[in-house]
């Protein structure tokens, strides 16, 4: 029920920020990230440390700072927001959202199964290692999400709203994901080629 929960609490407070891209409010876009990291840490060293709530713990926190930050955000938003269901675009809406929702619950699901499958289809003798050299590799590829992703979707979160109305905005779109994907792919090569020098002198 807390996972059930802070997932939909998540999905509120990325409405509350795209609203801060969508009207080009940098500072208060980095304010609320950086006071919701401050509860999330605050409350972790609470629940886990003192408390001694373990994974549940971790879990309670998530939504608890998301809970907090939604409630100290709502004021810079809604004041000059105007709640109106408009029923023409609901249809829009579920043929973007509903596949992207299926696919983050693949990648939900995908984060909390995969090492498990490893740990009981592979020989018991190699599991644990292979489960490990998995985990190694899998903060690897994170690398690109830092190095590439993180920047892009913080910066081209503001951008894009200001391209929608753009008579060129599909061109533009297309020509932006095109870049991106070009680059994120030319770092995969370079990552996927360095692997094994990275792994041999983290072992070492």
């Amino acid at each position: 029920r807390v996972v059930v929960l802070a997932a939909f609490m998540e999905g509120f407070y990325n409405l509350l920020l795209a609203y801060f891209r969508a009207e080009e409010k940098p500072i208060l876009y980095s304010i609320s990230i950086f006071v919701r990291v401050l509860f999330y840490l605050s409350l972790n060293i609470l629940f886990v440390a003192t408390l001694k709530r373990n994974y549940l713990g971790v879990r309670e926190v998530n939504l608890i700072s998301i809970v907090l930050i939604s409630m100290l955000v709502i004021p810079f938003t809604l004041k000059n927001l105007k709640f109106k269901i408009k029923f023409c675009y609901i249809k829009e809406v579920l043929e973007i959202g509903i596949p992207l929702g299926l696919g983050g619950i693949a990648i939900w699901i995908l984060g909390l199964t995969d090492r498990y499958m490893l740990k009981f289809l592979l020989p018991e003798q190699i599991a644990l290692t292979q489960v490990g050299l998995y985990s190694l590799g899998a903060k690897l590829a994170m690398i690109i999400r830092f190095i590439l992703v993180g920047p892009f979707m913080i910066s081209w979160g503001v951008l894009m709203f200001s391209y929608q109305n753009d008579i060129r905005a599909k061109e533009i779109y297309a020509s932006v994901l095109k870049y991106f994907v070009f680059l994120g792919g030319i770092l995969f090569f370079i990552l996927s080629l360095s692997t094994n020098l990275i792994i041999d002198e983290k072992s070492s």
